[in-house]
């Protein structure tokens, strides 16, 4: 499973789902250049950002560092990975923070 995949556990009645079910996006929604680079993004970009991830009953935290020195920052990544994937997983909502030393929380 990649990181950004995950079941439903515990709370049954979370999305009207049961136990075991998986959240499923649907791809087929992006264009083909959107496809490949919500691609790259989730595989590539992402996980070299990412510093921890947490899974809670209700959803998961995800901390990543911020790498302002860097041409395409980390926000500006992490802000387009979840534009794209509001398109295909209208179900997720996001919320951004800052944590300790500048560090982006999602």
């Amino acid at each position: 499973k990649q990181w950004y995949q995950r079941r439903v556990r515990g709370n049954s009645n979370f999305l009207g789902m049961n136990e075991g079910d998986e959240l499923v996006c649907n791809l087929s929604v992006f264009s083909e250049d959107q496809k490949q680079r919500h691609k790259l993004l989730a595989k590539q970009k992402l996980p070299l950002l990412l510093e921890s991830f947490n899974d809670y009953e209700n959803g998961v935290k995800l901390v990543f560092k911020d790498d302002k020195g860097e041409e395409e920052g980390a926000l500006n990544v992490i802000k387009e990975f979840t534009s794209l994937e509001s398109l295909c997983c209208p179900f997720l909502k996001f919320d951004f923070g800052s944590g300790e030393d500048g560090k982006i929380v999602l």
